[in-house]
């Protein structure tokens, strides 16, 4: 969770500082951010603490992996010369846009995965390796991957977007120009918080679900 943490916030830093003169969307990871994308593995962790068993490990590692590709996919695609896609339609869309995918940024997500998968199962098993030990690592890196793409499918259809009424830009967030924005279409409550801890969740169950084969 720590490795989570430590490289996710460098990555935001990074494209914080490239896009400041640009964007006033990124900012410091809140309270709710930290939830969002760490509480179901924490939950995972508690969990493990009173019942050491597979499912509950590799619940704590997929949920991490899909928030780790979800992060690197957005901060390293900020670095894209070329506009996202859509993932719904693949139309041409803006960078901040939600459910927007690049290549760039997917080989983000692909190395977010990879690095949680490797990691997390080596520090779990040690030194040892065995059938087991690589079966769960590629079930952690799809877990990741299966995680990402469930967040840009929710950004699309399900986060809410607004207008705002001064530059029409289409946002996120329900204050934009120091003005109130309007709702124009997604599930009202579901912000980018609610979207990140769909993502956690689903790696974390994709993971625990593949567990129970082992």
């Amino acid at each position: 969770m720590v490795l989570f943490f430590l490289l996710s916030s460098i990555l935001t830093h990074l494209a914080s500082s490239r896009q400041k003169s640009q964007t006033d969307e990124h900012s410091p990871r809140t309270a709710k951010q930290v939830f969002a994308n760490g509480g179901v593995a924490a939950a995972a962790a508690l969990g493990y603490l009173i019942y050491p068993e597979t499912g509950l490990q590799l619940l704590f590692l997929g949920s991490l992996a899909a928030a780790t590709s979800d992060t690197w996919s957005t901060e390293i695609g900020s670095f894209s010369k070329n506009r996202p896609r859509m993932i719904t339609t693949f139309r041409v869309v803006d960078k901040s846009a939600s459910g927007g995918i690049s290549l760039i940024g997917s080989a983000g997500g692909i190395a977010g995965a990879l690095l949680l998968g490797l990691s997390g199962i080596l520090i779990f098993t040690g030194d040892s390796f065995s059938y087991y030990t690589s079966i769960a690592i590629y079930i952690v890196i799809f877990a990741g991957l299966f995680g990402n793409i469930i967040d840009s499918l929710s950004g699309a259809l399900l986060q809410s977007k607004f207008v705002c009424g001064v530059c029409g830009t289409l946002t996120e967030h329900k204050l934009h120009c120091d003005g109130p924005t309007t709702h124009k279409s997604g599930i009202i409550f579901v912000d980018n918080e609610v979207v990140n801890f769909v993502c956690a969740l689903s790696g974390g169950l994709f993971a625990f679900i593949a567990a129970q084969n082992l």
